[in-house]
């Protein structure tokens, strides 16, 4: 009697998503299944007795056999799991144009993505109407895509749109919103309109939105140079928050060059005696990187501090030689943010403080202009005037120095 040996099995389960096409001859060698005796691997053969599955299905069990080469071991027996997953219709949205109609108006809902032959299976739902009916009817079906046209109340609401697709042999359920918002609601904080988070979002959002929109995004690092442009040409302006401390305000129409734009904002150091000089309370220093973001760009900033009663964020550069140079200055609001103009990559400082840092700004209005200069000569008629506004270096503070602030105003 020849007692032959038995090998030990691994096989693998397999996992893939729908395709419709079948699997190779040679899968469990290919998929990392294997035998072996004493620790080796050994050679032979797959034999699987049932039909491989090609629709979807989750975990169907089949019986397969190695046939080893080697005459001394015997046949074995294995069981294969093999899952395949319905496919996650990708593309599918939905999106409503205008994003802000006005009360009473009528607007336009748009599914698309949806997959091949699966139209009758998607459904429109709406949330915001209370106890105004939800009206909407069908205007266009097929490519892959339902239309509706949906009246609004004449309320200013935010309104919220489902679109649910059921799912079907072949494809998984999923579900896709969008918001319009009516007027101007009174909304709570966790009801604000929802801000994009990806680039997917921020191209479908450009695509949905009217001339001179905003829109509202969230953690976006950069926007890709096709972004820019489509942005530019309705004259759109991006709201992006960074983080608790930075959001860009960007109006893509006055960028100088339509391209790339990198958003990233890094902490700085910049040395504390010369944020001492200019005087104030230390806010944050930080880099920005992109020299596009120059023009038509505002970075709002988190700016507070122990200063009590009106204060004022003064940004400066810290230039190529060592020093802190004037860039800007915004009034912080009740909320402790200011939104101050950068001019391109570089190292920034901003300080807080009860008066504005802007040459000749004698009114703390964040402009230079002729209510400075007359502000400074009732100053002078009324001996007023602090040394600090002796503007033309003269060692005196006196009607000339008004004169010297006139003159730089006419020749602006």
């Amino acid at each position: 009697v020849v007692f032959r040996k038995t090998a030990v099995l691994t096989v693998k389960p397999i996992t893939k998503v729908y395709d419709g096409e079948p699997f190779p001859d040679d899968i469990l060698s290919t998929n990392g299944s294997f035998a072996e005796y004493n620790g080796e691997k050994i050679l032979g053969e797959w034999v699987i007795f049932d039909d491989l599955p090609v629709e979807p299905c989750n975990k169907k069990l089949l019986t397969v056999t190695f046939l080893p080469y080697d005459d001394n071991l015997s046949e074995v027996d294995g069981v294969l799991s093999v899952t395949i997953n319905r496919i996650v219709p990708q593309k599918f949205s939905v999106s409503v144009s205008p994003r802000k109609p006005e009360p009473g108006s009528t607007a336009r809902i748009t599914i698309s993505g949806i997959p091949d032959g699966c139209e009758e299976r998607v459904f429109l739902t709406g949330s915001g109407f209370g106890d105004s009916d939800f009206i909407v009817s069908q205007t266009a079906f097929g490519e892959n895509k339902k239309i509706y046209d949906v009246e609004f109340p004449y309320k200013d609401e935010l309104y919220t749109f489902t679109a649910q697709f059921g799912g079907s042999e072949h494809y998984a359920p999923c579900t896709a919103e969008c918001e319009a918002v009516v007027g101007e609601p009174d909304l709570p904080e966790e009801q604000q309109p929802e801000k994009v988070t990806s680039l997917e979002e921020l191209e479908q959002m450009i695509a949905d939105a009217e001339n001179g929109e905003k829109i509202q995004a969230e953690g976006l690092k950069t926007i890709p140079e096709e972004l820019v442009k489509a942005a530019a040409e309705k004259e759109l302006v991006f709201c992006v928050k960074l983080n608790d401390n930075y959001s860009w305000i960007i109006d893509s129409s006055k960028l100088t060059r339509k391209e790339q734009l990198d958003l990233s904002v890094t902490a700085a150091a910049v040395p504390f005696v010369l944020l001492d000089q200019v005087g104030g309370e230390r806010g944050l220093c930080f880099n920005v990187f992109d020299k596009n973001i120059a023009y038509g760009a505002e970075l709002e900033i988190n700016a507070q501090s122990e200063i009590s009663g009106e204060t004022f964020a003064n940004l400066f550069l810290y230039n190529t030689k060592g020093e802190l140079e004037f860039v800007s200055c915004a009034k912080v609001d009740a909320d402790k943010k200011a939104r101050l103009k950068v001019f391109g990559a570089g190292k920034y400082a901003v300080m807080i403080d009860s008066e504005t840092k802007m040459f000749g700004d004698i009114t703390n209005d964040c402009k230079f202009n002729a209510f400075d200069c007359a502000m400074l000569l009732n100053l002078l008629v009324n001996e007023q005037a602090p040394a600090e506004y002796d503007f033309n270096k003269d060692g005196k503070t006196n009607v000339r120095d008004a004169a010297y602030l006139t003159n730089i105003l006419a020749n602006q």
